[in-house]
């Protein structure tokens, strides 16, 4: 899945303008906060956000950080799970989630060292993911990060009660 298929995917979920008060990232256009969008040069009104610049942030700063090109070329849907896990989180969340997945497969070290979780995709974590990957466990690595995606929303509403409003569209996207 590249780039383009994976953003087109995430944009079903994040459609377009959103001002809902129950949400912290404030005003967000296709997934994009406010804050991201100023941070990367966006000055106009957040209702006229494209679709074109909104991409070029999370080109840039959601999956080009996270090497998700280098994840794709081994596991697609995994890049796609990374991708979309960090639009809704961050992506150094989605990064940690990966790394500790990861760190859950390796058979106590027999297949591969323990990961460093730091949120930075590097050698170690991508040298991990093609060892499970050959050995046709990719879609364990997708399951493990869904289910650790899916505790954090839960943790989440039980932390914080107002956030209930989302989790049933987060649990939907995490399992569709």
């Amino acid at each position: 899945m590249s780039f383009n298929e994976a953003l087109s995917k995430t944009l079903q979920y994040e459609g377009g303008y959103v001002n809902n008060p129950a949400d912290p990232g404030g005003e967000t256009n296709y997934g994009i906060t406010i804050a991201v969008a100023r941070a990367n040069g966006y000055t106009g009104d957040m209702k006229d956000l494209t679709v074109a610049f909104a991409g070029q942030i999370y080109k840039s700063k959601y999956w080009d950080i996270n090497k998700l090109d280098a994840v794709d070329a081994m596991h697609a849907r995994l890049a796609a799970e990374i991708f979309d896990y960090g639009v809704n989180a961050g992506p150094a969340t989605a990064a940690k989630a990966l790394q500790e997945a990861l760190n859950l497969l390796n058979e106590n070290g027999k297949l591969y060292a323990e990961l460093t979780v730091d949120g930075a995709i590097g050698a170690g974590t991508l040298s991990a993911i093609k060892i499970l990957d050959d050995k046709n466990r990719g879609d364990d690595i997708c399951l493990a990060v869904k289910a650790l995606r899916a505790e954090k929303y839960l943790n989440i509403c039980r932390k914080n009660a107002s956030q209930e409003v989302f989790i049933r569209g987060w649990l939907r996207r995490v399992f569709s």
